[in-house]
């Protein structure tokens, strides 16, 4: 409750870190932090994330020191931060700095890393474009992240706003060595 543990594991060792910041405060700053996001709050966002940077990535900066991916397990509240937008030392971005991955346990990471994967560059790319889905507003920037892509990948499989369909996802995915959703996503914490 008093004070958050992160542990940073790599191929040569294990390490627990202790950061001074109390279980309600860090759970105050993501909920802040999303919040300044989502209601564009953007002069408050710097100040917040500085906050969370402080606690989150300094204490475990020098462990980190001549990686260059980086694995993220959040526990609790932790699910609920971007850490790639967090700030390094540098004042750059943390996904400046590192190829970022989330796996939601342990377990489940080792799992994926025991499984093979097929070698190859079948892509399949779907965004949702600018279509209003529900509550959810459009997002017109996701076109052209797939567009782009398609430049660089010139054989890849995608789709585009009403093309975009969950029955062309579960069609296409099996076949596929890399999948792109360009989306919105909801994390339920009540049915995760």
């Amino acid at each position: 409750d008093e004070a958050l543990v992160i542990w940073t594991i790599t191929r040569l060792k294990v390490t627990a870190t202790l950061s001074p910041i109390a279980q309600k405060d860090l759970k105050r700053l993501i909920k802040g932090y999303r919040n300044t996001i989502t209601f564009e709050e953007f002069d408050v966002v710097a100040n917040i994330r500085k906050g969370l940077s402080q606690f989150l990535l300094r204490p475990i900066e020098p462990t980190l020191a001549g990686y260059t991916n980086l694995v993220i397990i959040p526990h609790k509240d932790l699910h609920f931060l971007p850490f790639h937008a967090l700030e390094h030392s540098s004042k750059k971005y943390l996904i400046e700095h590192f190829i970022i991955n989330y796996a939601p346990s342990s377990s489940v990471l080792q799992y994926c890393l025991d499984k093979s994967v097929a070698k190859g560059n079948k892509i399949l790319s779907m965004a949702l474009g600018d279509l209003t889905i529900g509550g959810f507003a459009g997002l017109p920037g996701t076109e052209m992240e797939i567009t782009q892509l398609a430049e660089l990948y010139p054989n890849m499989d995608y789709k585009i706003k009403n093309d975009f369909s969950e029955t062309y996802l579960k069609q296409k995915a099996k076949d596929q060595n890399y999948i792109h959703l360009a989306t919105h996503g909801v994390l339920n914490q009540i049915q995760p």
